[in-house]
């Protein structure tokens, strides 16, 4: 793997053997050093698919004390496509949201997703840390490619091509390809669909599709 700076996050890309610095910010796999919620702050995210490919992408929230994981989910980026989402706190804690028609599973409304109760970092699980629901309000996010498909094959990716945006802006296939991901006798042809990881690009990149942004808002400090 090889990791390159992508505007605020890190991208992996592959390499022979060796983990390094990739030069044109596109990799396999974005590392946001850091997101927050405390004293009015929120954290922006956003995740492009750069390819001609339909991609997979597995997102994963740690917390800062010991990295356990407290969010996790699936975003299916259609060709060119963008996804954002927002972190902010609520009444219910951490809370993550989109106003993005792109399909996740699973699904991330407008109206917000709170954070699972803790479940990493409690009773058997317990480390010796902060044990309350505030321990997740910092921490580092993970987009991390699961596998990528062609969606010009189309005998073979009935179910990924779900994922790609139709005229009303919105994929006409996400109920049924989110089922899928959630139905443990389809992920056989969900690994098949999505088994071609390497994907071109209009810039001729081999392998390397995702590009990632966020930023650090506070509008009640004006920052």
């Amino acid at each position: 793997l090889a990791v390159s700076m992508a505007l605020g996050g890190i991208s992996m890309a592959p390499s022979v053997q060796a983990v390094s610095v990739a030069q044109d910010n596109l990799g396999q796999a974005l590392i946001f050093p850091y997101y927050t919620v405390q004293n009015g702050w929120m954290t922006l995210f956003g995740v492009t698919n750069t390819s001609n490919q339909i991609v997979a992408v597995k997102v994963r929230f740690r917390e800062s004390y010991n990295s356990r994981d407290v969010m996790d989910f699936h975003i299916i980026l259609s060709p060119q496509d963008v996804w954002t989402g927002w972190v902010a706190e609520t009444g219910d804690g951490p809370t993550i949201f989109s106003e993005d028609n792109t399909c996740t599973v699973g699904a991330i409304p407008a109206t917000g997703v709170p954070f699972p109760t803790p479940v990493s970092f409690v009773d058997s699980a317990a480390d010796g840390g902060p044990a309350t629901v505030a321990r997740m309000n910092e921490g580092y996010v993970e987009m991390i490619m699961m596998g990528s498909a062609d969606p010009t094959t189309l005998a073979t990716t009935a179910l990924a091509r779900g994922a790609i945006h139709g005229a009303s802006g919105a994929p006409a296939g996400c109920a049924a390809l989110t089922a899928a991901f959630q139905n443990p006798a389809l992920l056989p042809q969900l690994r098949n669909e999505f088994s071609t990881y390497g994907a071109s690009n209009a810039n001729g990149t081999i392998g390397n599709p995702l590009m990632g942004t966020f930023s650090l808002v506070n509008g009640l400090e004006g920052y």
